[in-house]
């Protein structure tokens, strides 16, 4: 072999041993990005069975209130009804 292809073998060497440390860094910081994204997913998931339960509740208490105006819209009723029948 001549010098040049010796100094050539050398840098390929160098580029392959610099490509493969930055590979394992990539790989070490894909692993964590996954945990980060796996702890987020859950965290997702806990806020969305929060909304969910929060939304079930709200409308609970609008079925609530809506039954005590309809209570109170018929007690006027009567009350207007009874009030007509005195009066007759």
């Amino acid at each position: 072999m001549g010098e040049q292809e010796i100094a050539e073998g050398a840098v390929r060497m160098a580029v392959s041993d610099a490509a493969a440390e930055r590979s394992e860094q990539l790989a070490v910081t894909g692993v964590l990005l996954a945990g980060q994204g796996a702890d987020e997913l859950a965290t997702a998931a806990v806020a969305g069975a929060v909304a969910k339960d929060a939304a079930v509740a709200g409308v609970a208490e609008v079925a609530a209130g809506a039954e005590e105006v309809g209570k109170g819209k018929a007690a006027v009723v009567a009350g207007e009804a009874m009030q007509a029948r005195a009066g007759q």
